[in-house]
């Protein structure tokens, strides 16, 4: 699974980075650096239906919206399937020179892109290392590769390390990654 994260509530966009990297009033908690997990900023109004209220949304709530529109393989971002559904306000209006600092950051903007409306901005896991893996589309699709051969190759677990299981394993797990 992925954890998609929410900075604290009320902070701007230095507190997020802060936050994030451990630097400034953050600097003696840990950094948050894996490819099993995004970041996601601001957080955002929406009409609650059940209890007639406006309430503050988690911006992982605009992510959930967007993976849920996305296969494995696809950005959960940008206009097709990033789109923020019931959001009336946003706490942060960002730019575009913040949401490339953000981006930096490795933390997935939520913002009005040309006029286009509120939407997911980013995909980056927040991972510092520079890899496929530093995006959630090719992290998810790793964990339906792994989940699918490990299910597959699950009958093998217990077979002898022979080069006859081994090309048993390879003859399951190759069409599957083919």
């Amino acid at each position: 699974s992925i954890a998609l994260l929410d900075p604290p509530t009320g902070l701007d966009i230095q507190g997020v980075a802060d936050w994030a990297n451990a630097t400034g009033a953050y600097s003696t908690w840990n950094v948050v650096d894996s490819t099993y997990c995004a970041i996601y900023y601001p957080e955002y109004t929406s009409f609650n239906s059940i209890t007639s209220d406006h309430e503050i949304t988690p911006p992982s709530c605009a992510a959930i919206q967007a993976l849920v529109r996305s296969n494995p393989w696809q950005a959960p971002a940008g206009v097709t399937r990033g789109m923020v559904n019931n959001l009336l306000g946003i706490s942060v209006n960002l730019n575009p020179a913040a949401r490339t600092f953000l981006d930096g950051e490795r933390i997935n903007s939520i913002s009005n892109f040309n006029g286009l409306g509120e939407m997911v901005l980013g995909q980056r896991t927040a991972t510092k290392i520079a890899s496929a893996l530093d995006r959630v589309a090719a992290r998810r699709m790793m964990l339906v590769l792994e989940n699918g051969i490990g299910q597959a190759l699950w009958p093998l677990v217990f077979e002898p390390d022979t080069d006859v299981v081994w090309n048993r394993a390879t003859m399951i797990a190759q069409p599957y990654l083919d």
